[in-house]
């Protein structure tokens, strides 16, 4: 169980052993789920790798493409995160509503709505 998230989990992103959790809270968590090898690990463990602060709204979705963590929330933004260094990359604020959802074409383009 990974814990730190103060109110619902609204969206996941999953790339590889990293999880990326978007909340109600208005933060992002970046969790690097990896085996626990250890003599009576208990199996997958949660490591917070970055907590992603800056929205003012609730997040609604998120993805992963090409080492960036992409976001979108109810305060009626795109935000752009490098997800190695967990570095706020741009905000984009065209959007008259809230950013429902994202896709990505798994190359470089991001689709927002």
């Amino acid at each position: 169980v990974c814990e730190g998230h103060l109110e619902a989990i609204t969206c996941l992103s999953v790339s590889g052993s990293v999880v990326v959790s978007g909340s109600d809270d208005m933060d992002l968590r970046v969790w690097d789920l990896r085996e626990d090898i250890r003599e009576g690990g208990s199996g997958a463990r949660c490591v917070v790798r970055h907590v992603h602060s800056g929205h003012t709204g609730k997040v609604l979705c998120c993805c992963i493409v090409r080492g960036l963590l992409v976001s979108g929330s109810e305060d009626k933004t795109v935000r752009v995160w490098d997800l190695a260094s967990g570095k706020h990359l741009s905000t984009l604020s065209e959007h008259t509503n809230a950013v429902l959802c994202l896709a990505t074409d798994g190359r470089s383009t991001v689709y927002s709505g």
